[in-house]
């Protein structure tokens, strides 16, 4: 079978040249990993380039790997850190260990993180720059609750028991969501038994019985993790196709978006970032790790 150079950029191939790269490096350059292009992109903005090189490994799996090569290669421990999305570990059984080395986003992943911030507001500000200040007020309130109270628990759930059940391929989970987002009410909500019976009729041998998380469960997750239900991919087509329903409610017509996830990272900025639990937790690495730093001051 043909053998790309792909096919062999896996863990140990990322921490092979990673222990390389430090022979060419001055001492006190550290290494942050991520996932993939669009963390590189984002997190850039605030890693320090004189004392920090962003590794990108191409998916969570290979940050973890990485980390456990070069724990193997007895490598200086607090020379690199990991940052990965939570995913939905917060919701299996096994316990998960922790590791010094990795550091999670605050939430299911990057997208989820930063619409938990007030770069929402700002974002809905770019876009309404023109609008009645207490209009665009009310409406940033209504898309906040919308995005992250509602639709972002609810979708994100049911992708979750999806998976969980064994339906794993990402664009049958994605034809799922247009189905679910094309069958809101004039409110832009979706109840859990409409979601139950759209999820049927794509899925028919799944049923109610078969949810691992149940309804009454759901609902207490709902107000005290949501953020981890919400799944990123998800919130930004959910953001595109409440918009432009929103604000024909709000201000009588219909305003789309482009380019939504691009202009999110755009308007993720230092305020926000140092808001989150996850830049706390780089800054007690870096208190635990000195002289290694990874942030900008």
């Amino acid at each position: 079978m043909y053998s790309s150079l792909k096919d062999h950029y896996d863990s140990i191939y990322i921490a092979g040249e990673l222990v390389c790269e430090r022979d060419y490096t001055w001492d006190k350059t550290c290494f942050l990993l991520v996932e993939g292009k669009d963390d590189k992109k984002v997190y850039s903005k605030f890693v320090s380039e004189a004392s920090c090189k962003i590794i990108t490994c191409n998916g969570r799996p290979y940050v973890k790997e990485v980390i456990k090569c070069l724990k193997r290669s007895k490598w200086r421990s607090n020379r690199y850190l990991g940052i990965i999305d939570s995913d939905f570990d917060v919701f299996r059984s096994r316990s998960i260990p922790h590791d010094p080395n990795l550091v999670p986003t605050d939430g299911h992943d990057l997208e989820v993180m930063i619409l938990k911030t007030q770069a929402l507001e700002y974002f809905v500000d770019m876009q309404l720059a023109d609008k009645d200040k207490a209009l665009v007020n009310e409406f940033k309130s209504s898309i906040r609750r919308c995005l992250l109270f509602d639709l972002g628990p609810l979708i994100g759930y049911m992708r979750k028991e999806l998976y969980d059940y064994g339906i794993r391929n990402p664009q049958k989970l994605n034809c799922l969501t247009a189905r679910y987002l094309k069958n809101l009410d004039s409110d832009c909500k979706l109840s859990l038994p409409k979601a139950i019976s759209i999820t049927r009729a794509s899925f028919p041998k799944f049923d109610e019985s078969q949810l691992s998380i149940k309804k009454k469960e759901f609902r207490r997750l709902k107000r005290t993790r949501r953020l981890h239900l919400c799944h990123g991919k998800d919130m930004i087509k959910i953001l595109r196709v409440i918009f432009p329903k929103m604000t024909e409610k709000h201000f009588g017509k219909k305003i789309y978006l482009r380019d939504v996830k691009k202009q999110l990272f755009e308007t993720f900025d230092q305020p926000h970032f140092k808001k989150t639990r996850l830049y706390k937790r780089i800054k007690e690495w870096e208190a635990n790790n000195q002289p290694y730093r990874v942030l900008k001051e």
